[in-house]
């Protein structure tokens, strides 16, 4: 037999990672079909980086990554609309 099959752990990991989606897209009263594989992939980054100082550093660096040459004007300009 498959050692996926007998071995308690890869299952448990998937159903760790899929009750936690649930919990989260409970928030938003279900997901649409269209956007569902993206709330799907955000649960699984959450999942992957869950101490929340980890997750607010990585998203600090993707925004100044993306926006870094926008002005600080610019970017209040952006968050106002």
């Amino acid at each position: 037999m498959n050692g996926l099959l007998t071995s308690k752990t890869p299952m448990n990991g998937i159903e760790n990672v899929w009750n936690q989606a649930k919990r989260h897209w409970r928030r938003f009263n279900g997901v649409a079909r269209e956007h569902f594989h993206l709330f799907l992939k955000e649960c699984e980054w959450r999942f992957d980086n869950s101490d929340p100082k980890s997750q607010l550093k990585q998203l600090t660096q993707w925004v100044r990554s993306e926006m870094g040459s926008l002005s600080r004007t610019a970017l209040f300009q952006i968050a106002m609309r």
